[in-house]
């Protein structure tokens, strides 16, 4: 049972890969493919005890390699991606407009036309 969890979540690696870069084009997908990378990562543990031969074992070990490699990559777009969203900053954005906004727009009204405007715009 270990040799078919080897091989099959050596595949499934390989296919998880294949789905990381058709989720650059869906950003909704990148969830899913963190799921799956992180059960991915724990059954290639478990393919450890299906180890026999040296080929078996470079299979194991480049399982868990790219199943952690996937889940670090994965996982930072995520969270850096969310960091830049505007669902994070709407709030600060909003404050930061109305504060500074109105010098903002007599500043560019002002630079663009060679007028100088009036304090209470």
């Amino acid at each position: 049972m270990a040799r078919i969890i080897n091989f099959w979540s050596f595949i499934c690696a390989l296919l998880c890969v294949a789905f990381f870069f058709i989720a650059f084009y869906h950003s909704s997908l990148l969830n899913i493919n963190l799921c799956l990378a992180i059960i991915l990562f724990f059954v290639s543990i478990a393919g450890f005890f299906g180890i026999n031969n040296w080929t078996s074992a470079l299979r194991s070990i480049l399982t868990v390699v790219i199943s952690g490699v996937l889940i670090l990559v994965t996982g930072f777009i995520i969270f850096t991606g969310y960091l830049f969203s505007q669902h994070v900053h709407k709030k600060y954005n909003d404050e930061i407009m109305n504060r500074y906004g109105q010098e903002l727009l007599q500043f560019t009204y002002s630079y663009a036309n060679g007028v100088a405007v009036a304090e209470d715009f």
